[in-house]
């Protein structure tokens, strides 16, 4: 047991800090629950057709959510670890079910009919979400939660700086670094003891990762102001991430610009539903 505890523990506290999983599985549901809707063209659905469309979701959720899980173990090397271990083979497999049914079951579950029923019936609200944008060569250079600079594995630690305007803030040598929105605000950054913005605060915080210093502090920078993060010269490359997925690398001696932009997304959610009553329900009373 105490094996299957650890593998838990470590797989919740690497989803808490990279929320790869959980946004992902939510973004399928909700895509596929929008599908049904108009496919099956209904206002409402009830009965064996609302259980189906229900299973179906949570089926295909369930797999995407295995699929991730599983990713972090293949590319660090984690089962060729835990193969060495002196733990029985099946502590793996029962932890990471344990894990993908928490992340499955991360809607209340005594409002989950109410909450099927009035989105199929549109008793929803839409909020405008802002995001980070970087000058980078891909097709969609854009973060809802959070734009991330981080070592490579089994690397030299980073020694990353970066510039509000034109001005230097922070130089450290670090794990990493990230900027957040208030909507990622609760995940990467939350991990490195970063503020909380609350959902329609206009800026975004930037912290970093394992700083080899006590005087890092995280900042929360205005909207208007770009950042300019630089890795040093001589250092090794750092890897670049937006919302979890890989972006590109920093080359030493370069730099990249990150600028704030307001209502590139939009969220629906359910009419009266609080930021600051679900912070208390999702992380307890702050003091």
């Amino acid at each position: 047991m105490s094996a299957i505890a650890a593998l838990v523990r470590k797989d919740l506290a690497l989803e808490l800090r990279t929320r790869e999983s959980v946004p992902s599985m939510f973004l399928f549901s909700l895509s596929t629950f929008v599908l049904f809707r108009f496919g099956l063209d209904r206002k409402t659905l009830e009965g064996d057709l609302a259980s189906g469309v229900l299973w179906v979701t949570l089926l295909f959720a369930a797999v995407l959510g295995m699929n991730r899980l599983f990713l972090a173990e293949r590319e660090e090397g984690g089962f060729d670890a835990f193969l060495l271990a002196p733990v029985d083979r099946t502590s793996l497999f029962v932890a990471k079910a344990a894990v993908l049914f928490g992340f499955l079951a991360a809607v209340e579950r005594e409002q989950l009919t109410d909450g099927l029923r009035r989105a199929f019936s549109g008793d929803y609200e839409v909020m405008d979400l802002p995001a980070l944008r970087a000058d980078l060569p891909v097709d969609l250079p854009v973060a809802l939660n959070d734009v991330s600079f981080v070592r490579r594995p089994h690397g030299r630690v980073a020694e990353l700086s970066y510039a509000i305007g034109e001005e230097e803030v922070g130089s450290v040598r670090c794990d990493g670094l990230v900027a957040a929105t208030p909507a990622g605000s609760t995940g990467y950054n939350l991990a490195n003891a970063g503020p909380i913005l609350a959902w329609g605060v206009k800026g975004y915080v930037v912290s970093f990762i394992a700083p080899h210093t006590l005087a890092a502090r995280a900042l929360v920078v205005a909207p208007g102001d770009a950042l300019q993060v630089r890795n040093a010269a001589g250092r090794e490359p750092v890897e670049i991430s937006l919302d979890g997925e890989g972006a590109g690398e920093l080359a030493p001696g370069d730099e990249l610009v990150i600028r704030f932009e307001e209502s590139v997304s939009c969220l629906a959610q359910l009419p009266g539903a609080n930021f600051y009553h679900r912070i208390r329900e999702k992380f307890g009373q702050l003091a």
